[in-house]
């Protein structure tokens, strides 16, 4: 804001340096923090919420003795987030996964092996852009009937990964048992995929009122998806 705009809103004349201070304190009394000080500044200084994240970071900056770098270091973590997530993040998807996608999200879910790249969006909001994507209607992930039918799918999701025969011994005595059990579980698991991809085919035929599956692609970069490959590193 200008200086002059200050000056009008407390009315005063000369900005002394005792009124400055003086109004720099009744500022932050009411989460308001504003640099340069007013008797210092030539004609603009910031006006910044003391409270939020960048009003935070700027008090650090300029009052490192009265401050902590956690505010700074929040700052640099969510810019390392917001760049890693232009470099990494998909750009599409089958149509059938980000609908896969969209019933893990009408039941509150995260979704598997994806993230949210806007932590200002509540999931909700996510799953309308998403539907909207889709080509369905946005307002469908809020009714009875869809959130329904998202559960059912769900209760079916297969897991992530098979256990290996190693990971499941604590003897060299026990790997031939060990190896049985992961050559069932790996069948087991096999089936639940299959199961699971027929569910999410004649779940998206009953919301398209049973027409076909369609073939294209959805970009999900664009509303700020990206895959969570971190925990594959």
């Amino acid at each position: 804001m200008k200086k002059e705009a200050l000056r009008e809103a407390f009315g005063v004349g000369r900005m002394t340096v005792g009124l400055s201070d003086q109004i720099v304190q009744a500022l932050w009394d009411e989460r308001i923090f504003i640099h340069p000080n007013p008797a210092e500044c030539a004609n603009t200084l910031r006006v910044y919420d003391h409270t939020h994240p960048i009003g935070k970071a700027a008090h650090a900056v300029v009052a490192p003795e009265s401050a902590t770098d956690a505010p700074l270091h929040a700052l640099a973590r969510l810019h390392e987030r917001a760049k890693a997530g232009e470099e990494l993040r998909s750009d599409d998807v089958p149509w059938l996964e980000a609908f896969n996608i969209l019933l893990q999200l009408a039941v509150g879910k995260e979704p598997d092996d994806w993230e949210d790249l806007r932590d200002d969006r509540h999931g909700s909001m996510l799953a309308q852009e998403l539907a909207q994507s889709l080509g369905l209607d946005p307002t469908v992930v809020s009714a009875r009937w869809f959130i329904n039918l998202a559960a059912a799918v769900n209760s079916g999701r297969p897991r992530r990964r098979t256990p290996q025969a190693g990971e499941m011994v604590g003897s060299p005595a026990a790997l031939p048992a060990a190896e049985a059990l992961a050559t069932l579980l790996e069948r087991r698991d096999t089936q639940i995929r299959t199961l699971h991809r027929e569910s999410l085919e004649l779940a998206a035929q009953t919301v398209l009122l049973g027409e076909g599956v369609p073939v294209n692609n959805v970009e999900l970069g664009v509303l700020g998806m990206r895959r969570r490959i971190e925990e594959n590193r």
